[in-house]
């Protein structure tokens, strides 16, 4: 297992959805913010990691703060990819939300 730290491609950062929302911020300390809608009403806090596969991909892993929700992202050169056969669904709010889908991509801001 990574540790938050650049590694391979990845750095903590922040990738952004569309020009302004969603957005994640991976902090250099393993904490992660996922601000869901601009309104920022809806938002998921707590740690990640990043990890190698046996083929060395690297993914990060997001665990929220209340123990049940896990997002999974691959890590290409310059965004992160939304891994949604992995991940906990993400419901969109109804007044701003964007639906976020297996293979959404999170460019590097």
């Amino acid at each position: 297992m990574l540790s938050a730290c650049s590694y391979g491609g990845f750095k903590p950062a922040v990738y952004r959805m569309n020009d302004s929302y969603p957005r994640i911020s991976l902090k250099a300390d393993g904490e992660f913010v996922f601000v869901h809608d601009f309104a920022a009403s809806r938002m998921t806090i707590g740690k990640y990691k990043a990890h190698k596969d046996k083929d060395d991909n690297v993914y990060v892993v997001l665990k929220a703060e209340d123990g049940k929700t896990v997002y999974y992202f691959d890590v290409t050169e310059d965004s992160i990819v939304f891994a949604g056969e992995k991940s906990t669904p993400i419901d969109k709010s109804e007044e701003f939300g964007t639906e976020i889908v297996d293979g959404t991509e999170f460019p590097l801001w």
